[in-house]
């Protein structure tokens, strides 16, 4: 009784409390919407305005109105890249997934050592991108590196090197990503599992269901939600590629492993199109916002029906 009426004392009265109650949740999420006002909103009105004028290096010049953008659709170099980048993220993502989840089967059902296991595959996740992509440059550098020289020389897999023609050097790109992201959705998969209720797999049992039944037909629809989940993340960050490109391959041999971001960069930094990367920008923006808005409907009804 004594802790209700100090609590009733300590409440909020007349004008104060009102305030209180109309604008507290405005004011708790004012920080964050702020800064995505100004890290987000404002460079995008930035870059629409800078997509529409000719500009010489940093120095924005008159009005051009669409003109960086028919110069853009018309440009090989960006629709090249687009489609690298769409080769890998549709190519990556699935093989991703698949082997994090036979992965994250495996420790779920208790394979030796799974314990001591587990805590490693953080250790590709947790290094940055770039780190990753020196390690695997000095592991296929030359002949020399020890996979060249082990691997790819010792069974005569690439001829002229795995970065000397398209194909093996935007496998080896696809290769790498899946090594870095593969652990850490393993453990989001082995998490989802341990989360899973035990009642549909014993009475599933009981009715004499094979594995391969269950894991159709329980597993894999309650881990829907989770799988939602993970292939948004996996979609939004492979479509950005950038620092394993960079390191490994500049974009080369000739433009075959340029992405849309290195695209972007070179079109900054090396020949100061800025108009041009803008409009470049807001372009991708735009496809981005809607292939992602058609795989969250997708999901979303898939998950309806669940």
């Amino acid at each position: 009784m004594a802790t209700q009426g100090i609590a009733a004392a300590l409440a909020p009265r007349g004008r104060w409390a009102e305030f209180l109650q109309r604008y507290l949740p405005y004011l708790l999420i004012a920080p964050a919407l702020i800064l995505l006002i100004l890290v987000g909103v404002i460079p995008f009105a930035y870059a629409i305005y800078l997509s529409l004028h000719n500009t010489f290096f940093t120095d924005v010049e008159s009005f051009a109105g669409i003109a960086n953008y028919k110069d853009l659709v018309s440009d090989p170099r960006f629709w090249g890249a687009l489609r690298v980048t769409t080769i890998v993220t549709v190519v990556a993502i699935p093989i991703q997934l698949v082997m994090a989840l036979g992965l994250a089967l495996l420790f779920y059902r208790g394979v030796f050592g799974g314990r001591v296991l587990s805590p490693l595959l953080l250790f590709p996740s947790v290094l940055a991108p770039i780190v990753m992509a020196i390690m695997w440059k000095i592991m296929l550098a030359g002949n020399w590196g020890i996979l060249s020289y082990w691997v790819v020389e010792r069974f005569s897999l690439v001829t002229g090197g795995v970065f000397g023609s398209p194909s093996p050097a935007i496998g080896t790109v696809i290769a790498i990503d899946i090594f870095q992201w593969v652990p850490f959705l393993t453990l989001a998969f082995y998490a989802g599992l341990q989360a899973l209720p035990l009642a549909p797999f014993r009475a599933a049992a009981v009715d004499g269901a094979s594995r391969w039944q269950v894991l159709r037909l329980l597993t894999i629809p309650m881990l829907y939600p989770l799988i939602a989940v993970l292939f948004l993340l996996r979609f939004i960050d492979t479509f950005k590629i950038f620092d394993s490109v960079f390191i490994l391959t500049r974009g080369g041999p000739g433009d075959s492993t340029t992405t849309i971001s290195y695209y972007l960069f070179r079109s900054v930094f090396e020949f100061w199109e800025i108009g041009r990367a803008a409009a470049a920008a807001v372009i991708v923006f735009v496809l981005f916002f809607v292939m992602t808005s058609i795989v969250y409907r997708v999901f979303h009804k898939r998950l309806r029906l669940i």
